[in-house]
């Protein structure tokens, strides 16, 4: 049997015209519902993963920026106080970052984010060390522990270079915020 004679009713009967016409426009209705429904779905994940990179990379350029501040040789106020205002600044753009990671382990590739995590995590300790042991060092109390725990590697981490326009830290830094940008790519093209 051919799909034309299939198709094709008998021209004496309409009757069964209006039936099979409703049943086309049905069908074809359904068919054109679920090739939107299935568009509609892949633009919302997109714009969702977009969203997710997005929030990623301007969190990560913030941390950047606020760890480059809290690493300044520079300090006005007391000492202690000026620590802790940096260290605050470098905390708030490293939670945004931090729950974006955990929901792109989520929806992502969970052992790459993971990793991506603690290399963050590692640098944000670092950095806090670094800031301890300096600020040992400075009190009184303590100088004597301080001054065996603030030592050259410390020094660097704090500091940024000012002889030269990149340390080892702020390479590492750069470095892993050219991870990320690799990494997030293809999820942020339009």
């Amino acid at each position: 049997m051919h799909l034309i004679q299939f198709i094709s009713l008998p021209a004496n009967n309409d009757n069964q015209v209006i039936p099979f016409l409703t049943l086309l426009v049905t069908i074809g209705t359904l068919i054109i519902a679920a090739l939107a429904l299935t568009t509609w779905r892949k633009q919302l994940k997109g714009s969702h993963d977009f969203e997710l990179a997005r929030r990623i990379n301007v969190s990560l350029y913030e941390l950047r920026y606020q760890i480059k501040g809290a690493r300044s040789p520079y300090v006005e106020g007391e000492i202690n106080d000026a620590y802790a205002n940096r260290w605050t600044r470098v905390v708030e753009p490293a939670k945004i970052l931090q729950s974006s990671l955990f929901e792109a382990q989520i929806l992502w590739d969970k052992d790459t984010y993971l990793a991506l995590d603690a290399k963050v995590s590692d640098l944000l300790a670092r950095l806090r060390w670094a800031i301890d042991a300096y600020l040992l060092s400075k009190n009184e109390q303590y100088a004597s522990i301080g001054a065996d725990i603030y030592t050259k590697n410390e020094r660097n981490v704090l500091y940024s270079g000012i002889q030269q326009p990149k340390d080892e830290f702020a390479q590492e830094v750069d470095d892993l915020v050219d991870e990320f940008e690799e990494l997030l790519s293809t999820k942020l093209k339009v």
